[in-house]
Parts: structure tokens; C-alpha cells; sequence
């Protein structure tokens, strides 16, 4: 399964890219924003991702446009999108609710 965390904290993006590693996960790639994992996520990159794992705490905007980006792209099999996030954060993003990560 390849996974995708997109992440603005480095700490942050190492801890998970371990905790992932260390349950089995081998195919793991990471951006620090949402231009680089658009960039990453390109249609003729070759590396399929099944796993999206986005940092709500992106600035404002990026989350919203990554997601609507991986929904119009026009690739079948759509990623899994989950948010990582603090309580506050989560509350802040009402207006990205609709376009994938909070299923």
C-alpha cells in the first residue's frame, strides 16, 4: 500500500513515517505542503498511493484545494483520505468537510 502524509512539521512527519514503518508499512513518500504533494500526486506520477494522510494544520486553503485536487483529477481508484489534527483544528475546517476527509 503506498502512503502519502503531507505534513508542514518535519518532527511530526518523521514520527509518522516510523510509526508506519514500524507496523509494516514500506511504501511511504511525504510533502511538507500541499503544492509538493499536488506535485508528487502529478498524473503522470507512477507511484499510486492508496493512503493520504493530510495535516489539517496546512496553512489555510491548502487543505481544501489538495483535497478537491486528489477528487477532480480524474483517476479512478481514489486515494483514502484521513485528516490529522488537534480538537481546535478539526472545528476550524468546516469548510473542508465536504471534500474528503471527514467521511
Amino acid at each position: 500500500m503506498g502512503i502519502l502524509i503531507v505534513c508542514h512539521d518535519r518532527a511530526d512527519r518523521l514520527y509518522i513515517e516510523e510509526v508506519l514503518r514500524a507496523t509494516g508499512f514500506l511504501e511511504i513518500t511525504s510533502a511538507e505542503s500541499a503544492s509538493e504533494a499536488i506535485a508528487i500526486l502529478a498524473p503522470n506520477c507512477q507511484a499510486p498511493f492508496e493512503l493520504l494522510l493530510i495535516d489539517l494544520a496546512l496553512p489555510q486553503g491548502e487543505v481544501l484545494a489538495l483535497c478537491r485536487r486528489i477528487n477532480n483529477d480524474g483517476r479512478e481508484g481514489d486515494p483514502t483520505i484521513v485528516a490529522l489534527a488537534s480538537d481546535d483544528q478539526f472545528k476550524a475546517l468546516e469548510p473542508e468537510r465536504d471534500c474528503g476527509p471527514f467521511d
